[in-house]
């Protein structure tokens, strides 16, 4: 059997005030499954991804049932540490699922991908 294809999704949203952060972990659940071995990369306001939130709270769109799916699946979800650290987050804070690497990490493993997703 042929090594599954590395994907990246890269979110960049925010969780709070668009339905694009919802999306991208939609088609993250989506790429796994094919070939692919998705790894979805939380950058900049889409840190908030990575603690317990409930956006719909405030009119945004459910995000807990993406990652617990992502999780199932075997997809990997790492947030950058510097986007935690901007926003006073900390690994303690992360949802048990989540990875944080720093910034210099996830750009070598980005640069490993044979395809990207961004959103």
């Amino acid at each position: 059997m042929p090594a599954k294809k590395p994907v990246a999704v890269i979110i960049r949203r925010s969780p709070l005030n668009s339905v694009l952060a919802a999306e991208g972990l939609r088609q993250a659940v989506g790429l796994t499954l094919s070939d692919n071995q998705v790894n979805v990369y939380l950058i900049g306001e889409a840190a908030w991804l990575a603690v317990p939130l409930a956006p719909q709270v405030v009119g945004g769109e459910p995000i807990s049932k993406h990652l617990e799916a992502l999780s199932m699946l075997g997809a990997r979800v790492v947030v950058e540490v510097e986007s935690l650290e901007k926003r006073r987050l900390g690994k303690a804070d992360l949802r048990p699922s989540i990875e944080a690497l720093g910034r210099q990490a996830l750009a070598q493993e980005l640069a490993q991908a044979e395809a990207a997703y961004a959103c």
